[in-house]
This record gives structure tokens, C-alpha cells and sequence, in this order.
């Protein structure tokens, strides 16, 4: 009887690192996204502006 209570604890032990593991990585993965999706906003609008004038100005270097 004993060894089927620590069982159980142990299975809801490693269920329970289970689901902290995979809302760590969800949390992770959702900010990472938002960050590249920043970094390509600015790359985009700093490859526009090379195309159009060939040079970025002081503004948008401030940008």
C-alpha cells in the first residue's frame, strides 16, 4: 500500500513539472515572436528607406 501512495505522488510530481515545463516554454515562445516580429518591422522599414534615398536619416535613426 505504501509503495502505491509514493507512486502516485511521484506521477503527479512528474506531471506536474510536465505542465510548468510546457507553459514556460509557451511563455518563452510568445515573446520571442513578438521580438521578431519588432526586429523584422524595423529591418523592413530600414531597407525602404536605403532603397528610396540611399541613406537613413537623422530622424529615423532616432526611430
Amino acid at each position: 500500500m505504501k509503495k502505491g501512495v509514493e507512486s502516485n505522488m511521484l506521477l503527479y510530481l512528474a506531471l506536474g513539472f510536465l505542465v510548468l515545463g510546457t507553459s514556460v516554454y509557451g511563455i518563452l515562445q510568445s515573446k520571442e515572436t513578438a521580438s521578431l516580429s519588432e526586429n523584422s518591422f524595423l529591418s523592413t522599414a530600414v531597407h525602404y528607406s536605403l532603397d528610396n534615398d540611399g541613406s537613413i536619416s537623422t530622424s529615423e535613426k532616432k526611430k
